[in-house]
């Protein structure tokens, strides 16, 4: 089927559901707000330092540590390219940010952030959600931003995994002068890893069931309850046949298999813990693989083109990149991976997919012609190229006029993070972007909070 012609049934169905979308609908309610709690990794962490791969060399190069990052708190690293920002834009839906590089379940997520400082104690930021049972540290930003989703990321800095990964380079290279014994594997995991790993792995399942209860106990008290979507973890290092390039060579091999096993444990606890909760309104989006493409092409270290920044960022000869806390986070491409693995549980777990195509004041009519031309997208296989062109005759859809007066609360400003209405999502490479900005509306109770989600299998 041509374009032209596709475009053309597309626009006369629009045509034809607007004349019979007369119909004055129910009241819309207030947009679809998404909030982001966690880690480095979903604040995007990395992403702002200006690194890029020479893929002749195979490294990492340029970049600077002295990168600026957006308020109100820099420290936090939080980016415009984090995975959360997408979904949300994806969606049309309102985004609030709290996470923070560097934080763990006691530091940061329900307490404020403490740093020791050389002049004394400083608190980069508050905390993101807060100890809802003793009632101390309250995020009061969490309850303006009334989440209707939240997306949640968190579990790595409560083992100091990079802490870990940076004691394993240190070891690698001492051990090779003969300094020390080579730790940090199967056999010698070292003090560091027993400590550290160990003591967060036999905590995280309880943090996290905790943090869960806690969210929706605090729902409950609104009278609102959110579906909370929980991220795995991606694995950035190489398959075992491609282990020896510039990413990995600061570590022994049975280092890197090693440090593989601890992503998985991390993983496996992260699984179990959302499968063990059970409740409604709880999935789990496994991004364990999201250093792999949609047509399953490798993008891990060494790989020709890698999702992930590597351990080529530090160099012995430029003490200040040994600063740097790029490695092993997602790049820019590795984020919009994360946002496509995690887009498609919010839809397949809810009525998102219907939500991501009501645009503000838009009566049912525009619903039905954005459903509509959304399904002859997918049946005539729509390129990312070709997309635009299926944009027209959503954007037709917009134009039907909608009778239901709006609420107040339809034009509330965002507390705190960033804003998803900003600026065009990043192409992730698995469809068109979402135009339609995402509504709760009485026809989609279950993602509004009026139903729940059923949990996704691990």
């Amino acid at each position: 089927m041509g374009w032209r012609r596709v475009v053309g049934v597309a626009l006369s169905v629009a045509a034809a559901l607007a004349v019979g979308a007369s119909t004055p609908a129910p009241a819309a309610t207030r947009r679809l707000s998404i909030v982001q709690l966690g880690d480095s990794i979903a604040s995007g962490e990395g992403t702002l330092y200006g690194y890029r791969y020479d893929m002749r060399t195979r490294t990492w190069t340029g970049g600077s540590i002295d990168a600026t990052w957006p308020g109100p708190y820099p420290a936090c690293h939080v980016s415009p390219d984090a995975y959360g920002n997408t979904v949300a834009q994806r969606l049309g839906a309102r985004f609030t940010t709290f996470a923070c590089t560097g934080a763990s379940y006691a530091n940061v997520t329900i307490a404020p952030e403490t740093d020791p400082g050389i002049l004394g104690p400083t608190e980069p930021r508050p905390a993101q959600f807060g100890d809802y049972a003793a009632g101390t540290d309250l995020n009061t930003a969490y309850d303006a931003a009334k989440p209707d989703v939240v997306l949640l990321t968190l579990g790595a800095d409560d083992l100091h995994f990079v802490p870990v990964v940076k004691d394993c380079v240190e070891n690698a290279l001492a051990s090779r002068v003969g300094l020390e014994t080579l730790r940090c594997t199967a056999t010698n995991p070292g003090s560091t890893i027993t400590t550290d790993v160990q003591d967060g792995l036999t905590m995280l399942g309880p943090n996290l069931t905790t943090l869960l209860g806690a969210i929706r106990a605090r729902g409950q008290a609104a009278g609102h309850v959110p579906k909370v979507v929980v991220t795995t973890y991606h694995d950035p290092l190489p398959s075992p046949s491609t282990r020896r390039c510039p990413d990995v060579n600061l570590l022994e091999p049975a280092q890197v298999a090693y440090l593989e096993s601890l992503v998985s444990t991390i993983n496996a606890q992260i699984r179990a813990t959302v499968a063990a909760f059970a409740q409604p309104g709880v999935a789990l989006a496994d991004t364990s693989t999201a250093m792999i493409g949609s047509d399953g092409t490798d993008h891990r270290w060494c790989s020709a083109q890698p999702w992930a920044y590597g351990l080529s960022i530090f160099q012995v000869s430029n003490p200040a990149s040994l600063l740097s806390q790029a490695p092993f986070h997602p790049t820019p491409q590795g984020q919009a991976r994360y946002a496509a693995l995690v887009l498609s549980v919010v839809r397949r777990s809810s009525d998102a997919e219907s939500a991501a195509l009501v645009a503000p004041n838009v009566g049912d009519g525009g619903l039905l012609v954005g459903a509509t031309v959304e399904l002859l997208g997918e049946l005539v296989g729509v390129l990312p190229e070709q997309q635009a062109r299926l944009d027209v005759a959503v954007e037709a859809a917009r134009l039907v006029p909608d009778p239901r007066p709006r609420r107040q609360d339809d034009h509330q400003e965002d507390h705190e993070g960033q804003h998803a209405d900003d600026g065009d999502p990043r192409d992730d490479g698995d469809g068109g972007e979402g135009h339609g900005a995402g509504q709760c509306t009485d026809g989609l109770r279950r993602f509004c909070g009026r139903g729940g989600l059923t949990p996704i299998g691990v």
